[in-house]
């Protein structure tokens, strides 16, 4: 009984992560966000790397799961291991609890910061709300908005330099 209680625990915790980082996945994502009571403000922090594709075309692609794992290590050193998640390829949420927009934004200048002393390039935008959240869709893409606004001032930022 103690095996197969310690093997669906196992199961259970593999279903919820990503095997390469180590952050929870998209299904983690959703069942952090309904565990989370009313009342709390939380801050969404998306994230979205930028050059993955060419260190994995001239690197290779171990070097880019490198790099993909230095990002969430980054990230879980600020805010913990259960509030950070792989939502696809190369992007990732970060949830703070409790946090303010003006706490919400230090956090996002202290991960930059800790982005360039490694110099890996991120795209960053946050969003911060208060549970229960109606359309947690809606969240997901104001706060990839804002990241994409971020992006696009980091690659002009490229082109002019």
């Amino acid at each position: 009984m103690l095996r197969n209680r310690d093997t669906f625990r196992s199961l259970e915790r593999l279903s919820t992560t990503d095997q390469l980082t180590g952050a929870g996945n998209r299904r983690g994502f959703t069942e952090y966000i309904r565990a989370v009571p009313d009342g709390i403000f939380l801050a969404f922090i998306f994230g979205d790397l930028n050059g993955l594709k060419r260190i994995n075309d001239t690197q290779g692609h171990e070097a880019g799961d490198h790099l993909l794992q230095q990002a969430v290590r980054h990230m879980k050193a600020l805010s913990g291991d259960n509030a950070v998640f792989r939502m696809g390829g190369d992007e990732f949420m970060v949830i703070a609890r409790n946090a303010s927009e003006q706490q919400a934004q230090q956090l996002v200048r202290e991960l930059l910061a800790r982005y360039r002393s490694s110099g890996i390039s991120m795209a960053l935008g946050v969003v911060v709300c208060q549970t229960p959240i109606a359309n947690i869709d809606e969240v997901l893409s104001q706060a990839d908005r804002e990241m994409y606004t971020d992006k696009e001032r980091i690659y002009t930022s490229w082109r002019h330099s």
